[in-house]
């Protein structure tokens, strides 16, 4: 059996929506139980996964569905290293993009543009690289994905990307369900996707003061509760409850979204809990599954 569930001949239920995973840490693989079908595996470009992933690449069976993603901030101190990096994975067949930034699009295509020229030494394309619905490559041959953090909440957005040969995008993380359901339907056929489970940050920052106490609970005036932590010379607040649309995956499948994102991005699991998370996503959810939080969906942002 896989995530995805199943419909049987005569129609039965409709399957759940396929799944996507992001992480920022190769090690997370580890826990992927052996029935999970995953769509499409992003991986969070930074230092540290570019060096495990030369180290010891990609489970076989995930490496001809990997998508790099370029980190929502990048400082112009740090732009060197992203671009050389690109550079490198391009030459080794990694073409599909998440991008977090509308700038990173430019960034892309511009660099891009320059490997095609480069004598011969441009982007190296895994398979005949057919074009599918929803938009192709951008001018330099790489595929673009859009993160959620472009907060995409309207059908001219979608067509704004589309122009600018996006292949796919993320409904916003603020969208309530009649947005999201609007956006679907604007989409046609620009595949719509929507972050399922996530732990997004309140805000990043290079700031580093002293007065920071990292690693240990703060408290908003309404009584929320957030981290700091510092990871790749950043400063990052969590909130201790994860986004989660976990329970939800039939209605958003109903909702004509092509698939869902399960980021795990910036959170340390604790013991056992990564194991919950899954559990949940496969329907047999655990006692100590983790809690979340389903921001504005069940709102009304009008």
């Amino acid at each position: 059996a896989t995530l995805h569930g199943g419909r049987g001949r005569g129609g039965g239920r409709r399957p759940k929506l396929p799944l996507w995973l992001k992480i920022d840490d190769l090690r997370r693989l580890r826990y992927l139980p052996e029935h999970v079908a995953l769509e499409r595996l992003v991986i969070q470009l930074s230092p540290e996964t570019a060096r495990q992933a030369r180290k010891t690449g990609v489970a076989a069976g995930l490496s001809g569905k990997v998508a790099w993603a370029l980190p929502p901030v990048i400082t112009e101190t740090d732009r060197p290293w992203y671009e050389a990096e690109i550079t490198r994975l391009a030459r080794h067949g990694q073409v599909d993009w998440q991008v977090c930034h509308v700038g990173q699009i430019g960034m892309l295509n511009s660099l891009g543009e320059r490997l095609r020229h480069d004598g011969g030494r441009g982007v190296k394309r895994r398979g005949r690289g057919r074009k599918k619905k929803g938009g192709g490559r951008g001018g330099g041959g790489f595929r673009l994905f859009c993160g959620y953090q472009l907060n995409i909440i309207n059908g001219e957005a979608l067509r704004c990307l589309r122009r600018m040969g996006v292949r796919s995008a993320l409904a916003s993380l603020e969208a309530d369900r009649g947005t999201v359901s609007a956006l679907a339907a604007a989409a046609d056929d620009f595949p719509l996707g929507i972050t399922v489970f996530a732990w997004p940050p309140l805000f990043i920052s290079r700031a580093a003061p002293a007065f920071f106490k990292y690693d240990t609970p703060l408290f908003s005036p309404r009584g929320e509760r957030f981290v700091l932590t510092r990871r790749f010379g950043q400063t990052i607040a969590l909130a201790d409850r994860p986004f989660s649309l976990l329970d939800r995956l039939d209605e958003l499948a109903s909702l004509g979204l092509a698939y869902g994102v399960v980021d795990l991005c910036h959170h340390r699991f604790r013991r056992g809990e990564e194991q919950s998370l899954w559990a949940a996503i496969a329907g047999r959810p655990r006692r100590r599954a983790v809690a979340g939080s389903t921001f504005n969906y069940l709102g009304d942002l009008r």
